[in-house]
């Protein structure tokens, strides 16, 4: 899961909820871009590959309230919230897992759902893409 919103005291805060030693989180500035990552290690037995544990991790990002230039959220697995955004570009893409945004103001805004639900609410756009 992934969950984004405004900080209340208008500093940037990541957090991990639910994450387990063998998951990293990686939060850097390239380019004057933030980059988050949360990647787990995989484990071998035999022939197989797991990754993954008992509970999901979410991934709890604020941001200061302001106009963005791009925010851009892609994950593989899991639910993709967000509120109260601005953005002049606004992409949200999972590969399984729904989306629920409300209250976004985006100039460009593409939201896509391989496998599940898309829901917004009071959205503002110039361009709105949705696939689902």
């Amino acid at each position: 899961m992934v969950r984004i919103s405004p900080s209340d005291d208008g500093k940037m805060h990541v957090d991990v909820e639910n994450k387990t030693y063998r998951q990293h989180l990686a939060v850097d500035i390239l380019d004057r871009t933030l980059v988050i990552s949360l990647k787990e290690e995989t484990r071998k037995l035999g022939i197989f590959t797991f990754t993954g544990g008992l509970k999901s991790p979410a991934l709890i990002v604020q941001l200061p309230a302001k106009l963005y230039e791009k925010i851009q959220i892609l994950s593989d697995h899991g639910t993709i919230t967000g509120e109260r955004l601005e953005s002049t570009e606004f992409l949200v893409e999972t590969d399984n897992g729904s989306i629920d945004l409300s209250q976004i103001n985006a100039g460009n805004f593409a939201v896509k759902s391989d496998n599940g639900a898309i829901k917004l609410t009071a959205v503002q756009a110039k361009d709105l893409r949705s696939e689902s």
